[in-house]
């Protein structure tokens, strides 16, 4: 995995704007904003943190894939479904991404926790998911 090339990053990047294609605004075009800032301010990481930072992404875009892949069979079988059926009650409220466990929580640094406040501040102000 050390020899990681500038394609293999730019390969993840696109992979990942890709799969933020199943969110809904604005979060999309968050996710899509924070992703752009990540990689430029890690364009000149130490090989060391560049390893760690591709390793994360990749794990975030493996769990929106899994996810997406999950979404795209609901939504075609809810299709057939309603097809059938003449409903339209096709409310169902997805959930994308995924927490972080303890450990996760505990490795991060100072400014990775104040980084992480602000990014949930400002998701919360404009994703209020139901109480459905």
């Amino acid at each position: 995995m050390n020899n990681l090339s500038k394609n293999d990053f730019l390969k993840l990047y696109r992979n990942i704007l890709r799969c933020h294609k199943i969110l809904q605004e604005p979060m999309r075009s968050m996710g899509d904003q924070y992703v752009k800032t990540e990689w430029r301010l890690h364009k000149k990481a130490t090989p060391k943190q560049a390893i760690q930072f591709y390793d994360q992404w990749n794990m975030y875009c493996n769990i929106l894939l899994t996810q997406r892949d999950s979404i795209l069979k609901d939504n075609s079988s809810n299709n057939n479904e309603n097809n059938n059926n003449n409903n339209d009650n096709n409310n169902n409220t997805v959930n994308i991404g995924q927490d972080l466990n303890e450990k996760q929580m505990k490795s991060l640094n100072k400014k990775q926790l104040e980084q992480l406040d602000k990014l949930k501040s400002e998701t919360s102000t404009v994703y209020k998911p139901s109480d459905k």
